[in-house]
Formats: structure tokens, C-alpha cells, sequence
């Protein structure tokens, strides 16, 4: 039980590390960025497989611990932590996530032997699958603190489905008894716990996502505040002094403004990373925008951009306004 909690706890500590990359946070939510997918069956995918790798050799009714495994003998098999990350990408993903990361874990873990591989690689494939219907099944639920009760009784079914497969697919029956026997506790409760825990990670990415959106909307606001009679003045002048009060008040390093391509206004400096505040009328015909220049890549929140969105839009619903108003 140690030695398998000790390996769940890599693959959280794992998971905590890249959390903090921009794609991984934009894609932890049910309403996440869609363009990242690739990457997050590629990640997940690879976190299985490592759950498998990082396991505890089983033969002869008992136990090895070793840092690393690299091929199962015959009459071997692992305990694993394989289920976490399968079960991860299905309550993340959906079922058709959770059975792209189960395929590709079950395939990894057959080619490795032992008389279990075949239970073994159907289960992942199953896991993924059951927890990506839970998924749409509780998908509100999971929006809330219960998640993590949640996550862990889907993880404690994952398990249990494993231990199933093995007894129903493994031979000689006997040795599938005698393995079930001695690892279902530690791993079936080492699992559940693991995904319970990603979940608790996962719950304090939201709260951190949605304060630092609270602040953003905030920001949004007050900028709006500030713009609304910059608009009443004449064209060039509002269009210069809003770009001042957007390098002001935003964290960029330059805002443009452009018009039919060409610039208009320039204040502070370019950069690679940019974002576009595009202006529209209320007939969505789009007179110009503005394109604020930030320092690095990592400034470029998702977050920040739904607020820039936002704030585009009512940039635009003011110089609609001022101009209805004229």
C-alpha cells in the first residue's frame, strides 16, 4: 500500500507540474479550449503509460519494488497506477478521450507480457470509456466541491472492473486469484485515491481561474469606465487617447491602432505575442482595432483573453453608442 501510494503520488505531483502550462489550464475545464485536444490525449496518454512503468512488479504471490520496469515475465504481473490517468482523461474529456488514452495504455500495457496482459489491456480500455459516460452522466456535478467524492467512487469502479476482467480473462485461474487476492486493496484504493486528489487539483485550478477572472472583469470595467467619454471626442484624438489608457491599465507593453491595415496609433512597443480588440459598428462592419503587445508568452492568459474579448465588445457597444448619440 506504501509503495503504491507512493507512485500515485509521482503521477500528482506530475500532473501539478503541468498544470501551470497555459494549454493544460486553458483545457482543464468542460468549457475549455477544444484546439488543445491533441495535446491533452498526448499527455494523459503518456501519464498511463507511466503509471504502468512506475509500477510494482507482482510474481510468485508476492511483491518487488523497483524504480523503473521493463518487460513482465510470464508468470508476473504489475500493480499499477495506470487507472489514474485513464480515468483522469475520461471525467475530463469525455468517453471518446477516455477510450483514445485507454487504447493507447492497454496496447503499451500488453506488449510488456505477463499472464495478465490481455485483462490488462482490455481494462484501460473499459476504464476510459466508463468514465468518460460518467462524465456526461454528472458533468454539472462535477462543477462543485463533490467532485472529489465523485472522482474517487468512478476510480474505486474503474478498479474493482480490473480486478473483474482479471479474474474473467486470466489463467491459469488459480494464479488470477491468488494476484487479485494480494493487490486489489493497495491498488484499488491507491487509484481511487489518485484520481480523488487530481480532482482536488483540479478544483483549485478553477477557484484560481475564477478570481483571477473576477479581477480581470473587474479591470474590464473600470477601463470601460475610463473610455466611455474618450469616445466624444474626435475620432483620431479617442482612438489616441484609449490606446493610452489601455497600455495604462493592461499589462501590455504596446497598444496599436489600425485601420484598414495601417497604423494609426502607436504606443509603447511591438512584440511576438499579441491581442486584437477588433471595433465594430452595430452593423458588425468593423472600423478598426486595437492590438495590444505583451512581453511574453505566459501573459497571454486565457482568462486575460476572455476579458479582452469581452472588453472588445464593449469598446465597440461604446462608439456605437457616442456615434448614435452624434
Amino acid at each position: 500500500m506504501v509503495d503504491m501510494l507512493e507512485r500515485v503520488g509521482f503521477l500528482i505531483a506530475t500532473a501539478f507540474v503541468f498544470s501551470r502550462s497555459k494549454w493544460m489550464r486553458s483545457y482543464m475545464s468542460y468549457q475549455g479550449d477544444q484546439t488543445n485536444h491533441w495535446r491533452f490525449l498526448l499527455f494523459f496518454s503518456f501519464y498511463s503509460i507511466l503509471g504502468t512503468y512506475s509500477g510494482v512488479a507482482v510474481s510468485n504471490f508476492d511483491y518487488k519494488p523497483a524504480p523503473w520496469i521493463g518487460e513482465v515475465s510470464p508468470t508476473a504481473a504489475i500493480a499499477n497506477s495506470r487507472t489514474v490517468g485513464v480515468v483522469i482523461a475520461g471525467l475530463l474529456g469525455g468517453a471518446k478521450s477516455g477510450l483514445i488514452v485507454g487504447l493507447a495504455a492497454g496496447i503499451h500495457r500488453y506488449t510488456l507480457g505477463g499472464f495478465v496482459a490481455v485483462a490488462c489491456m482490455v481494462a484501460p480500455i473499459l476504464q476510459g470509456l466508463l468514465a468518460g459516460l460518467c462524465r456526461n452522466a454528472l458533468k454539472k456535478r462535477f462543477r462543485n466541491m463533490s467532485s472529489v467524492k465523485l472522482a474517487f467512487l468512478v476510480g474505486f469502479a474503474a478498479e474493482a472492473l480490473q480486478m473483474v476482467l482479471i479474474l474473467s480473462l486470466a489463467r491459469p485461474w488459480e494464479e488470477a486469484v491468488s494476484l487479485v487476492a494480494l493487490i486489489s486493496g493497495p491498488q484499488v484504493l491507491s487509484n481511487s485515491i489518485g484520481v480523488a486528489l487530481f480532482f482536488v487539483l483540479y478544483n483549485t485550478i478553477e477557484t484560481e481561474e475564477d478570481r483571477i477572472g473576477n479581477e480581470h472583469a473587474n479591470r474590464a470595467l473600470h477601463i470601460v469606465d475610463l473610455t466611455l467619454p474618450l469616445w466624444k471626442l474626435e475620432f483620431d484624438r479617442a482612438v489616441q487617447a484609449i490606446a493610452e489608457t489601455l497600455l495604462a491599465e493592461t499589462k501590455a507593453v504596446g497598444a496599436f491602432f489600425y485601420r484598414n491595415g495601417t497604423e494609426e496609433v502607436m504606443e509603447g512597443r511591438k512584440t511576438r505575442y499579441a491581442f486584437d480588440l477588433p471595433i465594430e459598428t452595430q452593423n458588425k462592419k468593423q472600423i478598426g482595432q486595437f492590438r495590444l503587445f505583451y512581453e511574453r508568452e505566459q501573459d497571454d492568459i486565457p482568462s486575460r483573453r476572455r476579458m479582452l474579448k469581452s472588453l472588445a465588445q464593449l469598446l465597440s457597444q461604446q462608439y456605437a453608442f457616442v456615434e448614435a448619440e452624434k
